[in-house]
């Protein structure tokens, strides 16, 4: 897999223009043929998965289109003649909890949590433990 820098153009559309624009319709018409002819490990990874908390009222049925093409520029004149195939897109679509963070990093943010706070006592006890260890080194020397 090739990366180069990519221009992205994002297009949202709602389910009343998608339906009234055939050149629209054309590309969910596509998408669903697609998944109906590949095989059933692939339909399984395709699927879309539904919470089972939604109702109707929150949820919303939008078409986001998203084109993306190679923005560069070379001086091998069959490169800009010729470009590479197409620029792969991976769209992840991750609800936010309170609109600040992802719902997939939540188990990420409490292991950090944790660390943080296992580590800022394991700190205070050694710093006490050194302290020590440096307040008799001082004690043997006055004696002396």
């Amino acid at each position: 897999m090739s990366q180069e820098p990519t221009e992205f153009s994002l297009d949202i559309y709602p389910l009343n223009t998608i339906l009234s624009n055939p050149h629209l319709l054309r590309s969910p018409s596509q998408h669903a043929t697609s998944l109906s002819l590949s095989t059933p490990n692939q339909q399984q990874s395709q699927q879309y998965q539904h919470s089972q908390k939604s109702s109707p009222n929150e949820t919303s049925i939008l078409l986001l289109r998203v084109l993306a093409a190679a923005d560069y520029f070379s001086h091998h004149q069959s490169l800009m003649k010729d470009p590479p195939p197409p620029v792969l897109v991976d769209l992840i679509l991750d609800p936010y909890i309170y609109n600040v963070l992802p719902q997939s990093l939540v188990p990420k943010v409490c292991y950090l949590v944790v660390v943080g706070i296992a580590s800022w006592f394991v700190a205070r006890w050694a710093a006490k433990a050194l302290t020590a260890i440096a307040g008799s080194d001082d004690k043997d020397k006055k004696q002396n």
